[in-house]
């Protein structure tokens, strides 16, 4: 062979070598995503980020003079409220700076925050506001929408003592830190505290719902012709969290949602009629918002207990409020916001309205049974020096004033009428339309002022969701959504007999404390510690909550049809994405078996906690096996057939000893969403992926054999509130597979037998 032929095969070897490469590389990338490495930093440089050690959040407003005149006009307002119109969001960053002179720079949306001018004030020449942030890229201790406010407006301190006190008993609070801040050239103390989204939810591990909140759209009305009186007495609740709703079934659950909520404000600013201060009894019907379940009205009584001894009642104003919607157990969360808590002893407003006063004896209890030295450490990781003695002293006056409280609540009776048009025509209400549905929600009947003269019109999503979230205008005037209701002749009715929640629509079973609950295309039967479980058609679907399940074996038999593309299978009205779902269980001794699902996930175990034995799941439609928020030991977990994950872990704490998984459609293992996990043996064949870690989880395996995969293991961030990933492996085994970690992830093999 002639040195001009070697040299050309040797160049041919290299094109493709380098071709190979490139496609490799681009494949991977592939499955990176968009989102970037955090702050060019490394996975230990990012994990290094804590409340501590930031030094200073710096603020660049791009159109710095611009930003000046909104500011001065807003000062030279005569009257103390701040309108929307300079409320509007400016383009700018965040520049984070640590101790050790980290810097990240993030381009962010920035705009006035606050109803009132208590949150804007200019000295020596300097402007001081409350400020509304949205990060466009990076986060802020895993938080990507946020509050900065000025101290004075939230009562400094006292605002991160009670949310932390509401966390630690269990009740949702907003994380709430005390930062540094430079803005405008002038460096002060303000408090940075998480808004209510998505992050927040899956933070406090709750899988993405309705979030709900009172509407204040008419109450800062600027018409003349609805008086201040009639703007508070139609004011209901309104879907904030709109972008959720993205099919028929979670238009549905919000409908649900939205419906009994404001049937509770209708009842509540119904029974305020005689008055316009409101502020005289501040709590809605716990008993409607729990639909009659005792545990759950005792946990809304004990919120408002605990609110109103620390002179929150700000928060207990209706159109203040927040909730979250479960609808696997038809739950309203009260989620904690703008209380203007002040917990000196001697502050304490407004009255409660009660059945009985189980809740202020449960109320003390919670509060005696926190770990002071936990609470104190929380605290302080709020970047609050306090010690446990004035921490203590904090939760004595709390009981105290729980005990003041106590002596002048009123018990009454919850007897009430829901005609809806009664009330209605009382008010002047010739700028405001009524909407509502009967029974098809894309078909709403929009009604005129004595609620006689009703249209209907046939409605689209973007139309949907500006009902849900009360912002929808017909014929210029202001529209305001009840939900589903009952119309008879010529009055309209909450529909109380909606069918809520999950317990309603199905037949039911229980095993001691546990509940097991299933639809009408299943076949279910218990007997010796078996579960079987049969489909009668795909659209089965099971759910066991609540309680302690041990020694017990459960036995799924599905009905695939994979000819059978309907989407609502995947998801129904209550939003269980498992033909199998575990949900808030402690497990013992358990084995799982599943075969033939046509479901989103086959298995999906949430908020469980424990041990199972064994799990085995054959030929699933899309996910095999999906655990969130959950801490599991699984000893063995044996998979086959799979046309999405086999094993997809989020949120939680996991151990495995062993698993076999093959033939997944795309990761034989996912693990993300700040997941810690460790598994002992791993073997996963013919799947894309053998291992992917991703969105700040920490994965350890001890043994991995990977064969027929593309990929054998990959590390990457996916999301934005969330740092890279890593991984590390004692005794890799991945045949003609490659691995690769994005910048700012890391993965570690000891020892590599490729």
């Amino acid at each position: 062979m002639s040195l001009n032929t070697k040299c050309n095969f040797f160049y041919l070897i290299l094109f493709f070598l380098l071709l190979s490469f490139k496609n490799s590389n681009a494949e991977i990338h592939k499955h990176f995503g968009t989102v970037k490495n955090f702050c060019g930093l490394t996975f230990t440089e990012s994990q290094s980020i804590n409340i501590k050690n930031i030094k200073t959040l710096k603020i660049n407003i791009d159109n710095n003079k611009k930003w000046i005149k909104n500011s001065l006009n807003i000062i030279r307002l005569k009257k103390n409220s701040i309108p929307e119109k300079f409320k509007k969001n400016f383009s700018g960053n965040i520049e984070l700076i640590t101790n050790g002179n980290i810097k990240c720079k993030f381009k962010s949306k920035i705009r006035q925050h606050g109803d009132w001018k208590d949150h804007i004030g200019f000295k020596d020449g300097r402007f001081k506001q409350s400020l509304d942030v949205q990060l466009i890229i990076g986060n802020i201790l895993g938080i990507t929408n946020f509050k900065l406010f000025l101290p004075e407006t939230r009562n400094y301190e006292n605002e991160i003592i009670f949310t932390n006190i509401l966390n630690q008993i269990g009740y949702l609070a907003p994380r709430t830190y005390l930062v540094q801040v430079d803005f405008m050239g002038k460096k002060h103390q303000m408090l940075l505290q998480e808004k209510i989204r998505k992050e927040f939810l899956e933070f406090n591990k709750l899988r993405e719902g309705p979030i709900l909140e009172g509407d204040e759209n008419l109450f800062w009305s600027n018409s003349n012709e609805i008086s201040s009186q009639n703007n508070n007495n139609l004011r209901l609740s309104r879907l904030e969290n709109s972008n959720w709703i993205t099919n028929l079934n979670t238009s549905k659950i919000a409908s649900d949602a939205l419906t009994k909520l404001n049937y509770v404000y209708f009842k509540y600013l119904s029974s305020i009629d005689e008055y316009y201060n409101s502020s005289k009894i501040l709590n809605l019907d716990n008993d409607l918002l729990s639909d009659g379940n005792k545990k759950h009205k005792l946990f809304l009584d004990v919120f408002d207990i605990l609110m109103l001894s620390a002179d929150g009642y700000h928060g207990l104003i209706e159109h203040n409020r927040k909730f979250y919607y479960n609808p696997i157990n038809n739950f309203f969360y009260p989620i904690y916001y703008d209380g203007g808590i002040n917990l000196d002893i001697n502050n304490i407003y407004g009255n409660l309205s009660l059945q009985n006063n189980l809740a202020f004896e449960e109320a003390k209890k919670k509060l005696l049974e926190i770990n002071i030295n936990k609470l104190t450490n929380k605290i302080k990781e709020s970047n609050l020096n306090l010690n446990n003695d004035s921490v203590s002293k904090y939760l004595k006056d709390l009981i105290t004033k729980i005990d003041k409280l106590k002596e002048r609540t009123k018990y009454k009776d919850n007897k009430f009428d829901n005609n809806f048009t009664s009330y209605y025509n009382k008010k002047d209400n010739r700028k405001i339309l009524i909407a509502y549905y009967n029974s098809n929600i894309r078909n709403i009947n929009i009604c005129e002022n004595d609620l006689s003269t009703c249209q209907t019109i046939s409605i689209n999503n973007n139309i949907l969701t500006k009902l849900f979230s009360q912002r929808y205008k017909f014929k210029d005037k202001n529209v305001v959504f009840l939900g589903k209701i009952n119309k008879k002749k010529e009055d309209i009715f909450f529909d109380l007999n909606l069918q809520y929640n999950f317990d309603k629509l199905v037949n039911q079973k229980k095993i001691g404390n546990t509940l097991i609950l299933y639809n009408k295309y299943i076949d279910l039967n218990y007997k010796d510690n078996i579960i079987s479980i049969d489909q009668i058609t795909p659209a089965g679907k099971v759910l066991i909550k609540n309680g302690k399940l041990d020694s017990l074996k459960i036995i799924f038999n599905g009905k695939f049809n994979k000819n059978l593309k309907n989407i609502d299978i995947y998801k129904d009205k209550n939003f269980i994405t498992g033909c199998l779902t575990l949900y808030n269980l402690e497990l013992n001794n358990i084995e799982i078996y599943s075969k033939n699902s046509l479901c989103e996930d086959a298995v999906n175990l949430l908020n469980v906690k424990g041990k199972v034995n064994y799990i085995s799941i054959v030929n699933s439609n899309s996910d095999a096996l999906d655990v969130d928020f959950s801490s599991l030991e699984m000893d063995k977990i044996k998979i086959l057939l799979a046309n999405n994950d086999c094993v997809d872990l989020s949120e939680g704490v996991y151990k495995i000893k062993f698993a076999k998984l093959s033939k997944c459609g795309d990761k034989a293992l996912s693990v993300g969403e700040k997941s810690n996990v460790f598994v002992d043996d791993l073997i996963a064949d013919s799947s894309i992926i053998a291992v992917a870690s991703k969105d700040y989880s920490i994965l350890n395996i001890n043994n991995i054999t990977s064969n027929k995969n593309k990929f054998c293991v990959l590390a990457y961030r996916k999301k934005q509130e969330f740092i890279g990933s890593y991984v590390e492996i004692n005794n890799a085994n991945c045949r003609n597979s490659l691995s690769a970690s994005e910048e700012g992830s890391s993965i570690k093999i000891k020892y590599n037998d490729f």
